[in-house]
């Protein structure tokens, strides 16, 4: 497998370290996985923040064990709800309604969870975590999308990080305050 990336530089993953999972397959266990082994920042570039994936029990608490391991781990997360959202403030209120537990782990811990919202949807979803990165391929018919996850490949790990953080300072990035309420838990 070959992944383009800017510049036109070519990366070609070592084939071992790739994991290929088809749309519908479970990945919740392989991204804990990663988030698990993760030090740092863990980095993510999502659409809609689907409450399916990030609100999943076992993700929450991986995303709760990486937060506590290190005082300095960090979760920074950029996502778009370009079609119900169009301000930061719509964007945050409907962050609170869908994902409350991952409101909640930012109302706690708000030096170490992040959460951005971009005016435009990117165009590559990814979660970064350290050397190993999860990237969603185009959505299919059935809304699920393709997802690969490269492990240990330190250059296109990095090279994902710069794109991140040019989302970040290039693309209106709003930081979401959300300390002011709690979020709706359960449709309370």
């Amino acid at each position: 497998m070959t992944v383009s990336a800017p510049q036109g530089r070519l990366f070609t993953p070592r084939e071992r370290w790739v994991i290929r999972l088809e749309p519908g397959q479970d990945r919740v266990p392989h991204l804990t996985d990663c988030f698990d082994r993760a030090k740092g920042d863990i980095l993510a570039v999502c659409g809609e923040m689907d409450p399916a994936l990030w609100e999943d029990e076992r993700l929450i608490q991986a995303l709760r064990r990486f937060l506590s391991r290190e005082k300095e781990n960090r979760f920074v997360v950029a996502f778009s709800r370009e079609t119900d959202c169009k301000t930061p403030e719509q964007a945050e209120e409907s962050l609170r309604q869908r994902n409350p537990n991952l409101i909640d782990m930012a109302m706690k811990r708000s030096e170490a969870v992040q959460i951005y919202w971009l005016p435009q949807r990117p165009e590559a979803h990814y979660a970064l975590c350290n050397s190993s990165v999860m990237l969603e391929s185009g959505h299919s018919a059935y809304g699920k999308p393709r997802v690969t996850f490269i492990l240990d490949d330190p250059d296109f790990a990095n090279e994902r990080g710069r794109i991140f953080w040019g989302f970040i300072k290039y693309k209106r990035a709003t930081l979401l305050p959300l300390a002011s309420q709690p979020a709706v838990m359960n449709g309370s």
